[in-house]
């Protein structure tokens, strides 16, 4: 797991970002957002431990070289950020730390242009060149030993603090380094916050996730001849949908599955990242939360069946789904693409019309459990190419009798008609039961193009809605 924190945190993330961005300082000056793709952390009872963010501060450099063995005063071409650290003035009270390599070295004065006083060396000394980067190691007049380090996300004091894509982590400021100074308040030292709201980190920020699974595809090379067979049970971690209420962390026990086929799972699971399975599945074997166990059997004595223990692996499959809208009349939210926080949602391209037409009706066959819900929306150009914005069909509830619409300022998404919402549970399609649903707008401004936007949302990842059959008809 460790390997698998380190090559599938951080770094994929910060890739994927057109801004280069990491870390986005709320405006509180205690909390940081971090945004970390499929982070799997959907729950505040979770562990995250960071490291790799870099100073924000700009760098002096090495003006001779520095030996793995010396704890001399280190020689710096200029000093004038490294007189304070976290806005008091260096001294055996208040430790300063500087980043040089990998290295953090903490000093307890300044002279001339000397970080000087009792230099600490790191864990790993080595010796550094000539002109090599020195960093203060402060982010935001923050020292870094507050960030790049395990983080509890239950003591966040932001509400909606965790999405799929981010989370927030709340720094202590009570203390830190040698002698412990504590900054969290006006005793001894002004209390200490982040001093600006900013995007910073750098590119070699990791950071420990979760894989979230409710589907496991187990992928094992086997060999099995007449009367011999093999066959697989998992035991696995419980987990909590990200708008959901299941419980996390409970032994799921081992339960059959077959091999190198697709296995549903009736409630959400989790491989935990090592920090979360240290702190929370102590009562596991071996702290681990995902086993799987092979069964061989033979009737014969003479042979037996035969497993390639280097080609044995497992596909897990996460359902992105949530259900953070309340209300789609009045949350503007939905009427954008980029401003949406629905996780599932279906947009078409534009579709541009031969002749202008005045109404709309979208049909669609769907599969919706009482978890789950789908609302439709529309937008209609006069002039294809605009920006789409979204309008939600009128809905049920806001239709009379006649059909028509009460009041546009209501319209909510759902479908002309109530239809009541499946008992059933299941996986596979052929094994749902599908709804007709009918969504009509009329009326309308003229338009020549249009889009549809349909939003699917549950409060668990396992059971989501599902549709097929989709048509668009549009009216003059």
């Amino acid at each position: 797991m460790e390997n698998k924190e380190k090559i599938v945190g951080r770094e994929d993330l910060v890739k994927d970002k057109t801004t280069g961005a990491l870390l986005n300082v709320d405006s509180d000056g205690l909390h940081v957002k971090v945004n970390h793709q499929n982070h799997g952390m959907y729950f505040p009872d979770n562990l995250v431990k960071l490291s790799g963010v870099m100073p924000d501060v700009v760098p002096s450099k090495l003006t001779s070289e520095y030996v793995s063995t010396s704890t001399d005063s280190i020689p710096i071409d200029s000093i004038s950020n490294f007189t304070t650290f976290e806005n008091v003035g260096v001294g055996t009270t208040n430790v300063g730390y500087v980043l040089i390599g990998n290295e953090i070295i903490s000093y307890t004065s300044t002279s001339g242009n000397s970080l000087a006083g009792t230099i600490g060396r790191g864990s790993d000394p080595v010796t550094y060149p000539v002109g090599t980067p020195v960093y203060k190691y402060e982010l935001g007049g923050v020292s870094l030993r507050r960030i790049n380090k395990t983080h509890d996300l239950t003591e966040v004091g932001i509400a909606n603090s965790i999405s799929y894509d981010s989370y927030n982590i709340k720094l202590d400021m009570t203390e830190d380094g040698t002698p412990a100074t504590n900054r969290g308040t006006e005793s001894g030292y002004p209390k200490l916050y982040l001093n600006q709201t900013k995007s910073a980190g750098g590119y070699k920020v990791k950071a420990s996730q979760n894989i979230p699974f409710e589907v496991i595809t187990p992928v094992v090379q086997n060999l099995t001849v007449k009367g011999t067979s093999v066959g697989a049970e998992v035991r696995t971690t419980t987990s909590q949908s990200i708008s959901g209420n299941e419980t996390p962390y409970l032994d799921a026990q081992f339960e059959t599955i077959a091999l190198n086929e697709i296995n549903y799972l009736d409630s959400p699971r989790l491989i935990a990242s090592k920090v979360n399975e240290d702190q929370y599945l102590t009562n596991f074997k071996g702290s681990k939360s995902l086993n799987m166990k092979l069964s061989l059997g033979t009737i014969d004595t003479r042979v037996s069946p035969v497993v390639d223990s280097q080609r044995v692996s497992a596909i897990l499959t996460s359902n992105r789904i949530n259900d953070e809208i309340e209300n789609y009349a009045t949350d503007r939210r939905v009427n954008e693409i980029g401003s949406d926080p629905s996780a599932c949602q279906y947009i078409s391209k534009e579709m541009v019309l031969e002749n202008s037409a005045t109404s709309l009706k979208v049909l669609l066959s769907a599969h919706i459990n009482l978890n789950s819900d789908i609302r439709v929306l529309y937008s209609i150009s006069e002039k294809p190419g605009s920006s789409p914005i979204f309008v939600p069909f009128p809905g049920y509830s806001n239709l009379n009798a006649k059909g028509e619409v009460i009041a546009a300022q209501n319209n909510d998404g759902q479908s002309d008609k109530f239809i009541s919402k499946s008992n059933g549970y299941g996986f596979e399609s052929q094994n749902l039961e599908f709804k007709e649903y009918v969504f009509t707008a009329d009326n309308l401004p003229t338009f020549r193009s249009y889009r549809i936007k349909i939003i699917l949302t549950s409060t668990s990842q396992v059971y989501v809605p599902r549709v097929k059959d989709l048509r668009v008809i549009a009216l003059a």
